[in-house]
């Protein structure tokens, strides 16, 4: 089975060298799914199968929460995502998988303040709006995305046709929600919405082609999307819902999984992603 040790690691930003390393849980955690946060006063957050840690930025562990155990089909603990901070970092979100629910602990203690039961979708992690909502989709009904009140009561739920994919539900500036949801679970293609959001009405959508829908968006300073698509473009949406540009970052072979797991990221004005075969290779651009 998948029981293996699993480890956070610390290294220098400037060499790569290892500065410190934590063993989190004896247990297989996944790899496609990040599972760390970081505090504005250094303070790591990671997450495990079992476990919910803050360490200091020297390693030094502030505390850990341990779960009850309920194993999964891989005879090993739920798994779990990776957490969240509040907007005023003092609470961090945490979903455990497969029944676990949605977690929110005192981020000084680790104290949990409260938890929603359910399965909430496998691989995302919770998104936290400007205004401290909570955005979840609902792998149980795979349709429907909860916008959920920091004390953990339900605001509001947006239903859509098809399937809210594993990736993570982005937030602009102005608190508009942005989410993919594909056709089917394979690579129809499927439609961006934004949501407004006091309610989660559909401010606007835009349909993309057939390509896997797995990867998360990234929004820049200007509130325009950036998504690569599993066909190998990426694709970059205005705050208004139209193609500024598509640029492909693939290759012209047709095959609809070119980007899976992995969302693009931007920094100081240039935007790298990551693309290649879901088992052979991949280029960072």
């Amino acid at each position: 089975g998948y029981v293996s040790e699993t480890f956070l690691l610390a290294a220098d930003a400037k060499t790569g060298k290892l500065r410190w390393q934590r063993k989190l849980t004896g247990h297989f955690t996944d790899p496609w799914i990040a599972h760390v946060s970081i505090a504005s006063d250094g303070t790591v957050y990671a997450g495990a199968r079992d476990a919910l840690y803050a360490f200091a930025p020297n390693g030094e562990k502030i505390w850990s929460y341990q779960y009850a155990y309920e194993a999964d089909t891989y005879k090993a603990p739920q798994s779990s995502t990776g957490p969240t901070l509040s907007p005023d970092e003092k609470t961090v979100y945490h979903y455990r998988r497969f029944g676990g629910g949605l977690y929110a602990h005192d981020a000084k203690t680790g104290k949990q303040k409260w938890r929603r039961p359910g399965g909430y979708s496998d691989f995302s992690s919770p998104t936290v709006g400007p205004d401290g909502t909570i955005y979840m989709a609902l792998a149980e009904e795979s349709h429907t995305l909860y916008a959920i009140t920091p004390e953990g009561k339900e605001k509001w739920k947006a239903v859509f046709k098809g399937n809210i994919v594993s990736s993570n539900p982005a937030v602009g500036r102005d608190g508009t929600i942005y989410v993919d949801v594909a056709k089917t679970a394979g690579d129809g293609g499927g439609t961006i919405y934004a949501l407004i959001p006091a309610n989660g009405g559909i401010k606007w959508e835009f349909d993309l082609p057939k390509g896997y829908m797995v990867t998360a968006m990234a929004v820049d300073s200007r509130d325009n999307i950036y998504y690569a698509h599993g066909d190998g473009y990426l694709y970059c949406i205005n705050p208004q819902g139209g193609l500024l540009w598509k640029f492909l970052i693939g290759d012209k072979s047709g095959r609809t999984e070119q980007v899976f797991m992995s969302g693009p990221a931007i920094h100081k004005g240039t935007l790298y992603a990551i693309v290649g075969n879901t088992d052979t290779f991949g280029l960072l651009i």
